[in-house]
């Protein structure tokens, strides 16, 4: 995200993308209080210029200052402007950089979840569980911070700090990277408490990264459709073609057999994007679609091997194939029109066929929002289905495929949904972009325990008629 503009009134903000947004000031002193920001200015230069301002806008400086930290538009620096050794960045809200009190006989490794890769000329350490960047400005700092292997003390580290800093400045240092969860204790015991560190237990380092940078969010690079991006490259064939010299001609239907149903489905089958805002769709319309490519039809257990001995794992089958019969992705009802259904986000129960009310319209319609801009409308769908995954159930059973048995599972499950839609008359489009920072609050989880993996936008195509009888 760049500042395009800084004016009197507020900012004009120019994403990766090239999609422009306004952030509004309530008065033009906090854009003089601002101003200073494009050079660098310390916390007491800062804490100096707001002195003489109300208590109203030094509140709403503050705020906006979290409101440009969360756009990626401010670096926290440690170490003073001239000679910072490393500045924070974070892709979410800011958290309270909370000091951890560590006697020096501490023993600290870097997390594994940690990702250290360069940036156009910067080296960079992120940490995908909590959104935090942290930009290594100085080369020595990079070996500094892969020593914490869980061997040596703090004490010994503060002394093999590569700059010229009191001792106190190193300690708060290492103390604040433990209070974010960058730095870990014996065993990757988090110092501090994360959201649910069991789920991020079970998290392996690259999955994490991937599942962060892909969705909104949580992630800092560009994301979305940006064609050409890579200077110099050709713009790839629809097809490859067959450069053999023999060819097998394939008929294109069964001698003596009639065409099957579902084949005019996919025939049929294509992306839809706006809906008929006078015919909404109907409750038993919604519960037909849920019932034929959702619920669960059958469940049964298996025993498996672990470390810990044997171990039962419940499994299910049902309209959409999933790796291993996990079934762990889940529905969630997004609604802001729907003929005797209330606005709101449901959890749909897969096992009882039924939904259970999880939050109001007002968060609904944040949700559909989200999903008409990922789609380029302005007029947001009637229903949109949330797909989320427990990453656990996965997780638990596989390693180092898990993440893509997950993205099998989300592509199977979106056919199926185009499909049953287009059997009962509606029609959907699928969506590959979810906020997961916007999503945390519906579901009541961490993102990693439990996050979006993908909506489908679902409604009634222009000139159809609702279906009289669902099942």
């Amino acid at each position: 995200m760049l500042v395009e503009e800084l004016s009197a009134n507020g900012l004009t903000l120019l994403s990766p993308e090239g999609v422009r947004s306004r952030l509004k000031f309530p008065s033009s002193s906090i854009a003089e209080l601002l101003g200073p920001f494009t050079d660098g200015l310390s916390v007491d230069q800062m804490a100096s210029a707001l002195v003489a301002e109300t208590p109203d806008t030094q509140t709403v400086f503050g705020e906006i200052l979290v409101a440009l930290a969360s756009r990626r538009l401010l670096r926290i620096c440690w170490g003073g402007l001239d000679v910072s050794a490393l500045s924070f960045q974070f892709a979410a809200s800011l958290p309270r950089l909370n000091r951890v009190q560590l006697p020096g006989d501490t023993v600290l490794e870097l997390s594994g979840l940690a990702m250290l890769h360069r940036v156009e000329q910067e080296m960079v350490l992120d940490f995908p569980p909590t959104g935090l960047r942290i930009v290594l400005q100085v080369p020595a700092i990079v070996g500094w911070l892969t020593g914490f292997n869980g061997r040596d003390s703090m004490d010994s580290r503060r002394a093999d700090f590569p700059l010229a800093k009191a001792g106190s400045e190193i300690d708060a240092l290492i103390e604040v990277l433990a209070g974010l969860g960058v730095l870990t204790g014996e065993k990757g015991a988090s110092p501090v408490d994360l959201a649910d560190n069991d789920s991020l237990a079970t998290w392996e380092p690259h999955n994490l990264f991937f599942y962060t940078q892909s969705h909104s969010g949580f992630n800092f690079g560009p994301l979305g459709a940006m064609p050409g991006f890579a200077p110099n490259t050709e713009v790839p064939p629809l097809t490859r073609r067959l450069n053999t010299m023999t060819s097998v001609e394939l008929p294109v239907s069964l001698s003596g057999v009639s065409e099957p149903v579902v084949a005019g489905l996919l025939r049929e089958r294509r992306s839809v994007r706006d809906f008929d805002s006078k015919q909404p769709v109907t409750l038993d319309e919604l519960s037909a679609l849920l019932f034929y490519t959702l619920k669960i039809q059958r469940t049964d257990w298996m025993a498996f091997q672990t470390p810990d001995g044997v171990k039962s794992m419940e499994l299910a089958w049902g309209p959409s194939p999933t790796a291993g019969a996990c079934h762990a992705l889940e529905i969630f009802v997004c609604v802001s029109e729907c003929r005797n259904l209330a606005s709101g986000i449901y959890a749909y129960d897969c096992l009882e066929h039924r939904l259970g009310l999880v939050a109001d319209d007002s968060a609904a319609n944040k949700m559909l929002a989200s999903a008409a801009r990922s789609m380029g409308r302005e007029i947001s769908p009637p229903i949109t289905l949330i797909i989320t995954v427990r990453f656990d159930r996965v997780f638990w059973k596989y390693r180092g495929v898990s993440m893509a048995n997950i993205l099998r599972d989300v592509g199977a499950l979106y056919q199926t949904l185009y499909l049953g839609a287009q059997g009962i008359g509606l029609a959907g489009c699928a969506i590959g972009n979810v906020d997961l920072a916007g999503f945390e609050g519906v579901c009541g989880h961490p993102f990693y325990k439990e996050g979006p993996v993908g909506m489908f936008a679902l409604g009634r195509p222009m000139g159809s008629e609702p279906m009289k009888k669902a099942y």
